[in-house]
């Protein structure tokens, strides 16, 4: 019972990092082609979004570490 509740909460919370970064890389996106802000902006949007993703499958690996 508790496997399947803890789940359930892991999926909301991949699902809502997923949401999360749906929503920067269209605002990246959006400011990249109306405002024109190449190169060192589109840069830095890159690597962040790099750490974030790095971040989610670090804290994802974790959270099934500590499961078992």
């Amino acid at each position: 019972m508790t496997k399947n509740i803890i789940s359930i909460v892991d999926f909301i919370e991949i699902f809502v990092i997923s949401i999360v970064s749906l929503v920067a890389v269209a605002v990246m996106s959006y400011l990249i082609t109306e405002a024109n802000l190449t190169g060192v902006v589109s840069a830095l949007a890159l690597l962040v979004l790099i750490m974030f993703t790095v971040t989610v499958i670090l804290y994802i690996t974790h959270r099934i570490r500590y499961e078992e």
